[in-house]
């Protein structure tokens, strides 16, 4: 009313096309920016004024010229949110020529500049309440993050308990309550060392003094196995590990504890019956070289009478008794071997036997092994043979 002109536009140019964001006298909610007048405005920060397009070379041929619009008359200020983003414009449109003067000119860019402080209005509400959205968002992850520490907390299988510089205990969590016996209203508030038996209870306050002024740990920052103690007087082994920490500048200290009574049963059981077996095992060793003794007397007679046989000028024996004495002689002898095969047993569970690789000749060897099974086969009804074959060596021990 105020310029007396029909058609009053607030429009927003994009790439292809401008559109209306706002509009007065005009029915079309966009067109392309191809024939947009604001495509022009945009392109600098002054006003775009335009007396009669039909004189305008720009414009002459533009379709909302010579179209049903009849564009006669359009007048433009770029809408910019910063010195480098003009984003739009407030344009005004009449079907004839006319002029714009400096009165309606400043008014023009005063109205635009309502229409930019309205942007950036809109704007910073919706910075404000995406904002307030992220912090919302912020805060619930954090207190899903917190509920998840809790649980992990209270569902850890060891106990955790953290204490500030003066050893008083700030939360102990439900494997704590576990292993000590004490619920957390009893524990909360009090000096940790009321879960030591002594030595280590006279000793604490100084220990963690000694460290907050020397900063030399002993045990902050290392684990080790100490003695914890019950509510109900026993005392226990344990692991105990801990960590120190900032929280706004105030330190505090983590420990993790884990009651090893089990753990030191089974390594109790495991030593026990190590000792039990090398008890076992000396028991065996003894037994085996007693009976070797008991085995190689009598077995050193036989030999030592086989040999008067095989040698007795005065009674010399015949073919076939030569021929027995011979494998009375090379049995003792095999026997022999395998007590002291026995005897190698206790060498071979200490890792110290040494193998004896030499050549040996294979038909001695079965030719011995038929002497010495042959009376039992034939005691059994079997028929043992050696059937003859060339002789080979073999390499063994």
């Amino acid at each position: 009313n105020y310029l007396n002109v029909p058609i009053c536009l607030v429009s927003l140019v994009d790439e292809k096309r401008q559109w209306f964001k706002s509009r007065h006298g005009l029915d079309a909610q966009e067109t392309h920016r191809d024939m947009a007048f604001c495509a022009h405005t945009i392109l600098t920060d002054e006003p775009l004024v335009v007396p009669d397009a039909s004189l305008d070379d720009r414009f002459v041929e533009n379709l909302l010229v010579t179209g049903d619009l009849n564009v006669q008359f359009y007048a433009g200020v770029p809408l910019s949110l910063t010195d480098n983003i003009r984003v739009g414009t407030l344009c005004v449109i009449d079907h004839k020529p006319r002029e714009l003067v400096a009165k309606e000119r400043e008014f023009l860019m005063d109205m635009a500049a309502v229409i930019v402080d309205q942007f950036k209005l809109r704007q910073a509400l919706s910075d404000v309440r995406e904002a307030a959205l992220q912090r919302e968002f912020d805060q619930g992850e954090i207190r899903d993050q917190a509920r998840r520490a809790d649980i992990v907390l209270e569902t850890f299988v060891d106990g955790i308990v953290t204490i500030d510089a003066n050893g008083i205990v700030h939360s102990f969590n439900p494997g704590a309550e576990r292993i000590f016996g004490y619920v957390p209203a009893e524990v909360i508030g009090q000096n940790v060392k009321m879960l030591m038996p002594e030595p280590y209870k006279a000793r604490h306050d100084a220990y963690l003094s000694a460290y907050l002024t020397t900063g030399e740990a002993k045990i902050i920052g290392r684990g080790r196995e100490l003695v914890g103690l019950n509510k109900n007087g026993t005392k226990f082994p344990m692991e105990l590990g801990i960590s120190e920490m900032k929280i706004d500048d105030v330190t505090m200290f983590t420990g993790i504890v884990r009651d090893i009574t089990e753990k030191q049963q089974f390594l109790y059981q495991i030593e026990s019956a190590r000792a039990i077996a090398e008890k076992a095992n000396l028991a065996k060793s003894e037994f085996l070289s007693s009976m070797s003794h008991e085995l190689r007397t009598p077995m050193n007679s036989v030999l030592g009478f086989s040999q008067i046989l095989l040698t007795d000028p005065d009674h010399p024996l015949t073919d076939d008794q030569m021929e027995s004495v011979h494998q009375i002689s090379n049995a003792g002898k095999h026997l022999l071997e395998l007590i002291n095969d026995v005897l190698d047993l206790s060498r071979i569970e200490a890792g110290k036997v040494e193998l004896k690789i030499e050549n040996l000749s294979l038909k001695d060897l079965l030719s011995d092994c038929y002497h010495l099974m042959s009376p039992q086969s034939k005691t059994a009804g079997l028929t043992l043979e050696l059937q003859a074959f060339e002789d080979c060596t073999v390499a063994a021990d």
